[in-house]
């Protein structure tokens, strides 16, 4: 990671190098790649001093919640396919209910009283 280079190291055991870099790739493994590398290049843009991986951590979280927000919803899912009901089984569920062509008839034809919305417009 040339991120660090850019900050005075003296000479590293490798070991250590090797240690450092496993601490990084634990702690930024999981995020994409292009994000860590804008992460990085902002610390150089505004830091001034070596980071440490949480601070890029923070960037790259900040950044991929920026990204999520700008992006429209994903369409909700299909609706399964429903079986329709045949004119038949519809009576029988009327009928169950207790509504007959009939009285659907007269509650149609009923006129509905006026709400007091309606009242206050005339």
């Amino acid at each position: 990671m040339t991120l660090l280079s850019h900050y005075y190291q003296p000479d590293t055991d490798p070991a250590v190098v090797r240690a450092m870099a496993a601490d990084w790739w634990d702690v930024l493994g999981a995020f994409p790649r292009d994000a860590i590398e804008r992460a990085c290049r902002e610390w150089l843009r505004e830091g001034t001093r070596r980071p440490a991986p949480g601070e890029i951590r923070a960037l790259v979280v900040r950044e991929l919640a920026a990204q999520r927000l700008a992006l429209p919803p994903p369409p909700p899912p299909p609706e399964p396919e429903r079986e329709r009901v045949s004119p038949e089984r519809a009576a029988e569920i009327l009928a169950e209910a207790g509504f007959s062509p009939d009285r659907l008839s007269a509650l149609m034809a009923r006129r509905m009283p006026r709400s007091r919305h309606d009242e206050a417009a005339q």
